[in-house]
């Protein structure tokens, strides 16, 4: 009885492991496939764009988001960017209302505060208070942007039946271990990623770079304060009104 047991527990084992095999190999294929298809270059109207970046308590990182963002090639006329202050206690307020001021008339920047309720409830202020851009960028105070990633998402935009995009997130490391294993994990994921997008399985937005019409978002209501995870629900709920998402 035993043997047997052992043999069937080694044989699901075997199974498993020859389908992940597979499963990656494919994966691998269609995503590498899938980025380096040649870009064709074409007239593109650039869609007003808002990028919008929660904020609680992000001093040491604020302003070199914010540059990274004002260093992308993007006409200055279609962007706009909104801080959605959250109730932050140390200096980043401060450090963004300088930085309005440095870039006031190149740039459009704002800030939005309120009490500390959370990342989607500041984001769902910001977006309904502040943001003017057909398209809604939501970006986290700390990351920076490639300087070609607001056009390679509004390119995207070109096909009406898309909704909304994820971008490719890249982790810098920190030294740790723990730290290499999130790079990695980060950088397979997210490549895998280009494989859903063209098989038409996309099923999560990532928060970071994440890219929306703001005429979806108004359809369902915004994110979700009730949750922990509110771009995985604010994707299930466009899923669920037929949207259509890909990866930048």
């Amino acid at each position: 009885m035993l043997e047997t047991l052992n043999s069937i527990i080694t044989s699901g084992l075997f199974l498993v492991s020859i389908y992940s095999i597979i499963r990656l190999t494919l994966y691998t294929i269609i995503s590498n496939h899938s980025a380096y298809q040649p870009t064709k270059r074409r007239y593109i109207r650039y869609p007003k764009l808002t990028v919008v970046i929660p904020a609680h308590n992000e001093e040491l990182g604020i302003e070199r988001t914010l540059r990274s963002v004002l260093a992308a090639e993007y006409p200055r006329d279609r962007l706009q960017v909104v801080v959605a202050n959250d109730g932050s206690t140390d200096r980043t307020s401060e450090i963004v209302q300088q930085f309005i001021n440095k870039y006031h008339g190149s740039a459009k920047i704002e800030m939005r505060s309120g009490p500390n309720r959370g990342k989607a409830e500041a984001l769902n202020q910001a977006i309904k208070e502040r943001a003017t851009g057909e398209l809604i960028m939501v970006l986290d105070a700390d990351s920076t942007i490639d300087n070609k990633c607001l056009k390679n998402s509004a390119r995207h935009f070109l096909d009406k039946s898309i909704v909304a995009t994820a971008s490719n997130v890249r982790v810098v490391g920190n030294g740790t271990i723990i730290g290499l294993a999130q790079k990695y994990e980060y950088l397979i994921s997210h490549h895998m990623k280009r494989t859903h997008t063209s098989l038409g399985m996309e099923y999560i937005i990532g928060g970071v770079g994440s890219t929306f019409r703001r005429e979806i978002l108004d359809k369902v209501n915004y994110y979700d304060s009730d949750t922990m995870t509110e771009d995985i629900d604010l994707t299930l709920k466009i899923i669920t009104m037929g949207g259509r998402q890909a990866t930048a």
